[in-house]
């Protein structure tokens, strides 16, 4: 039982981070990834590599 309950805590919680601050955590990677370059143009090579696939 208590297996089940960690299991369904823990999915409740991935649910809830996924549909509510995904956007903020790849936002802040996106910055991290950004400022960590040494690289000039580093902030459009991340946002292209990030970028969705359509």
């Amino acid at each position: 039982m208590r297996r089940f309950l960690t299991g369904l805590l823990l999915g409740l919680a991935s649910m809830y981070f996924y549909a509510y601050q995904k956007d903020t955590f790849f936002s802040e990677v996106k910055e991290w990834f950004a400022s960590a370059s040494h690289d000039a143009d580093a902030p459009a090579k991340v946002d292209k590599f990030f970028s969705p696939r359509r």
